[in-house]
């Protein structure tokens, strides 16, 4: 069963609605792990505190032994920079004033920097009671129709559901936003930092809750060049023909899965099984000569397609097995 990984209570007029926040996507992307060729174990990634070197001689050898606790992070998106307090217990293992020491994760705390070695501590504690002060009554900014939300700005997919009391409440929002294709434009407050959100309505009076990027985070589409072409009646109504032709009474995303993930899986099985295995070319698209000539043949391959609404046509054993 799923589990919130967020409470918030949305907040319209003078109206509550106390909901909660689960995942609604799961990546099934094939990964994988960074080996040593030479011994083909794995390697992994540490992260290590390092002792600045003295300035004064040996006088400053104790600041420069094995520590205990770590307390400040270093500067964001830099390499690990880990101030500690000294372990009394460790003064006799002295180390070179440039070793390094491994610090476990379950030691690491955030630290902001104000100035040259000098950083004020944040624990994870005041971190979240902040983020829960800020998302006790998220205010609906505004609503917009749907269709004026450019999936662009779509970060995120997360479903929302009722919180405990919340069920009435729950489902006249989302009976009402869906009624006008509406959505609420809110902010929340996510893994530190402030989220512009859509909540949205969805079938049998549902609400679905979209991450936005902010417009600056969106790159602007003029810088993306697209000459200016001719396009003659008759080529803009045999691509309206094309499109026609393959267009879907309904979206059914289960028809479609992920066939690399499927090819790189099966590569992963052969070599499991130690068939010799040799990559093969990818085909190359023909280049477009005549454009009308290649519109047309689209229109007659959609023709040996099944039409709009019909299942494809069953094969031979298929048509064995019935009759079997």
């Amino acid at each position: 069963m799923s589990r919130p990984i967020l409470s918030i209570t949305l907040s319209f007029g003078l109206v509550s609605l106390p909901v909660r926040l689960f995942t609604a996507t799961l990546s099934k992307r094939v990964t994988f792990h960074l080996l040593d060729r030479a011994t083909g174990q794995r390697v992994r990634q540490q992260l290590v505190s390092t002792t600045p070197p003295s300035r004064d001689g040996e006088d400053e050898a104790t600041d420069r032994l094995p520590r205990k606790t770590s307390t400040t992070t270093g500067r964001a998106g830099g390499s690990p920079r880990i101030a500690v307090v000294p372990d009394e217990d460790a003064q006799s293992d002295r180390r070179p004033a440039d070793a390094a020491r491994v610090v476990p994760r379950q030691e690491l705390v955030k630290g902001y920097e104000i100035g040259r070695d000098q950083h004020i501590e944040i624990t994870a504690e005041e971190l979240k009671t902040l983020e829960s002060e800020a998302n006790q009554h998220a205010e609906i900014q505004e609503f917009v129709a749907l269709s004026q939300v450019d999936p662009v700005y779509f970060e995120k997919a997360y479903y929302l559901g009722p919180d405990k009391g919340a069920e009435k409440v729950y489902r006249l929002f989302a009976r009402a936003l869906r009624e006008q294709q509406q959505g609420a434009i809110a902010k929340l407050v996510m893994r530190g930092k402030e989220k512009l959100v859509l909540v949205r309505p969805t079938h049998q009076d549902r609400l679905m809750l979209h991450t936005l990027y902010y417009a600056d985070e969106v790159r602007d589409r003029s810088e993306i060049s697209v000459p200016e072409v001719q396009l003659t009646e008759a080529e803009v109504r045999l691509a309206e023909q094309v499109i026609s032709s393959r267009t879907a009474e309904a979206w059914e995303p289960e028809r479609y899965h992920d066939t690399y993930r499927e090819r790189v899986l099966g590569l992963i099985e052969e070599k499991r099984q130690g068939k010799a295995t040799r990559p093969s070319a990818a085909d190359s698209p023909p280049p477009v000569i005549d454009l009308m000539e290649a519109l047309r043949q689209s229109l007659v391959t959609a023709g040996k397609r099944p039409a709009r609404g019909q299942s494809p046509a069953p094969s031979r054993s298929s048509k064995a097995k019935r009759t079997g």
